[in-house]
């Protein structure tokens, strides 16, 4: 491990003479957001006994992010997003400040780049956009996809990595066609108490790639994301085998958008699979969608899927504004209350969004 540490290392040619940033090369921008939320049934978010009722509806100031950008030299930039999550302060329940990234992005020469740092795991279509709330229609993301971790099931791949990475995009020879790629290698999943960006609990350091189809025109995109790694669940079990695959496609005709993704992950002895699938239609300001996700936590279980049916309405208000409104339907298997408890087998949740984009 590492020689292929050292091999990436060497891989990078550092410019000399490299200066700190001016101000005429920083660039901030970010985004601000306030949630409602409501569920027909009793819905406690977390698992205390203080724990709160969401069938209260409440407000949720969810999100203010500060994302930046410094450009050091023509070659070498300094990238970071800053996330300040439901009204931080201190003792307050889920409120956490959270470096959602922040590494170093060096362009050797076109179609190759490199990046080292803490980074989201570059997989599927929401992940490095994760809490970017204004570049997406719904809420949320497919939670059931890329939060099964909290439904019943565990990660599909983590939301994080810090190590290396190497990015790019080749020409297929197909008209207004390329292939993207990113490839990375960092510290794998450890154990909650352990900082999975200081310490890694294994020898073994995960890798992962995305390939995908990208079309000139943003007609379409399909992708395949892959991830290997060793997770510590415990201190006597260090080493539990996780691999998983994932599929993407993303097409867009006049005004429609159709989307959708398939997960399967193994880890240990324990298999899941999640997928979605999602459409849209704008008119003009206006773009109702529809999305139907499923998740199975178990894959030789028995009526332990979880199920949600969205519908929602995207306004955009301005090009900086924009109003989310939807209905999620929660249907789970009977089996499925043995694996997450405290929560009804079916309930409706309502949810709305006002984000602005700075």
């Amino acid at each position: 491990m590492f020689s292929i540490v050292s091999a990436l290392l060497f891989s990078m040619v550092v410019p000399e003479n490299a200066c700190g940033a001016s101000m005429d090369k920083l660039l901030f921008y970010g985004y601000i957001d306030l949630e409602y939320k409501q569920t027909t049934g009793n819905k406690y978010d977390g698992s205390g006994e203080d724990d709160a009722n969401m069938k209260n509806g409440a407000f949720d100031q969810h999100h203010f992010n500060i994302l930046m950008e410094a450009t050091v030299t023509s070659e070498i930039a300094a990238k970071a997003h800053l996330e300040f999550e439901h009204g931080i302060y201190p003792g307050a329940g889920d409120a956490a400040m959270v470096l959602e990234y922040a590494f170093v992005e060096y362009v050797k020469r076109n179609g190759l780049k490199f990046r080292w740092g803490k980074m989201l795991s570059p997989w599927g279509i929401y992940n490095e956009i994760h809490d970017s709330t204004p570049a997406y229609l719904s809420v949320y993301p497919p939670e059931l996809f890329y939060r099964s971790g909290t439904k019943g099931g565990f990660a599909l791949i983590p939301k994080w990595i810090t190590g290396m990475t190497a990015l790019g995009g080749v020409p297929t020879g197909i008209s207004h066609t390329d292939i993207d790629y990113i490839v990375y290698i960092g510290n794998g999943e450890s154990r909650v108490t352990i900082n999975e960006n200081e310490h890694d609990d294994n020898q073994n350091k995960a890798v992962g790639c995305r390939l995908q189809l990208t079309d000139h025109d943003e007609a379409y995109q399909v992708g395949i994301s892959a991830y290997y790694g060793d997770k510590a669940t415990s201190r006597d079990k260090l080493s539990e085998t996780h691999w998983t695959t994932v599929f993407h496609a993303d097409f867009n005709w006049r005004e429609g958008n159709l989307r959708g993704e398939y997960g399967r992950s193994v880890l240990g002895t324990q298999t899941e699979t999640s997928w979605y699938v999602q459409t849209s239609w704008r008119f003009g300001r206006y773009t109702p969608y529809l999305r139907y996700q499923t998740l199975n936590p178990h894959e030789e279980g028995n009526d332990e899927d979880w199920t949600i049916y969205l519908a929602g309405v995207n306004v955009k208000v301005t090009d900086y504004l924009f109003y989310k409104i939807e209905w999620n339907e929660h249907k789970r298997g009977s089996n499925n209350r043995d694996i997450v408890t405290g929560e009804p087998l079916e309930y409706g949740e309502f949810r709305s969004a006002l984000t602005l984009l700075f």
